[in-house]
């Protein structure tokens, strides 16, 4: 009786979403990242939402630390700035939903598609330096593939992506199981703690 109640229980939980917060299978520039939390957060405007900021790392309480514009010494993270358009180039905002995002170059400069994502990948170490150049943290090409989200307390955005980081072409596969994050995003640099 005990074997199938330990069935059941696990079976519940991971049809609930409860299979953790997501996999990052691969390296960028010699770097892993085992994920152990990973949340998401909304871009904001006056008119609403225009945008997500999805997180995923291997440290703790993402929440607390994304609403005080806070880094972890000594954690690894990819993050994912994920925007739709009325159309490709378009200066007009949508909120993100289910579909696939295109990954785009941070510095490319032609008109990305009307859904698309900048990506990037940062290792911090004890003194607070990022390890890993900017030439070799960000998103070249993929996509990303958002399954379901909701912008609720206790919502839940779920999916995954295949991404080229840098300009060393390191292939990373993964999915995500992101909590939801009510935080205030800023355009200022983060304190490192």
């Amino acid at each position: 009786m005990v074997p199938r109640i330990g069935f059941v229980s696990t079976s519940l939980l991971l049809a609930m979403g409860c299979g953790g917060p997501g996999s990052f299978n691969g390296e960028v520039s010699g770097h892993k990242l085992v994920v152990n939390d990973a949340v998401f957060a909304p871009f904001k405007d006056h008119v609403g939402i225009i945008g997500v900021y999805l997180v995923m790392s291997d440290g703790q309480d993402l929440c607390t630390d994304l609403t005080a514009n806070r880094v972890r010494r000594n954690t690894t993270a990819a993050g994912f700035n994920i925007f739709r358009t009325h159309e490709s180039g378009s200066g007009t905002f949508l909120s993100p939903d289910k579909r696939t995002y295109t990954v785009v170059d941070i510095l490319d400069r032609s008109p990305p598609p009307a859904a698309y994502t900048y990506c990037g990948f940062r290792k911090i170490d004890e003194n607070c330096n990022y390890v890993v150049p900017d030439s070799s943290a960000w998103g070249q090409s993929g996509t990303v593939d958002v399954e379901s989200i909701a912008f609720e307390n206790d919502g839940w955005m779920t999916g995954k992506f295949d991404v080229i980081f840098g300009t060393q072409n390191d292939r990373v596969t993964g999915s995500f199981n992101a909590s939801y994050c009510d935080a205030t995003l800023t355009l200022t640099t983060p304190n490192c703690e």
